[in-house]
């Protein structure tokens, strides 16, 4: 779903940049619970703090990769925004 949510906050950010830094902010505000869910139980298992830091940031870049694919989308797109690609980002997240 992290893709899913980089794709959200981009598209935002395109319509409006408030839109988009509020959209950001309540991701970042949804991500650090995750970030924990995330990280306790491979601390629990593995007692190693590196392996912790990988999966968060590999989790974290999930996000970076849906801002990146709808990027991919926007330059295909010949950089107008069309039902069609609007259509395609939509299916992408779901």
């Amino acid at each position: 779903h992290n893709i899913a949510e980089g794709m959200a906050v981009f598209v935002a950010s395109l319509s409006s940049r408030s839109l988009g830094a509020s959209l950001a902010v309540a991701m970042f505000c949804h991500n650090v619970p995750e970030g924990i869910c995330v990280a306790v139980p491979i601390y629990h298992s593995t007692k190693r703090y590196s392996d912790v830091y990988a999966w968060v940031l590999f989790t974290a870049l999930a996000e970076l990769l849906g801002a990146l694919l709808s990027y991919i989308v926007l330059v295909a797109s010949d950089g107008s925004i069309s039902d069609v690609v609007y259509g395609v980002m939509y299916a992408m997240t779901s």
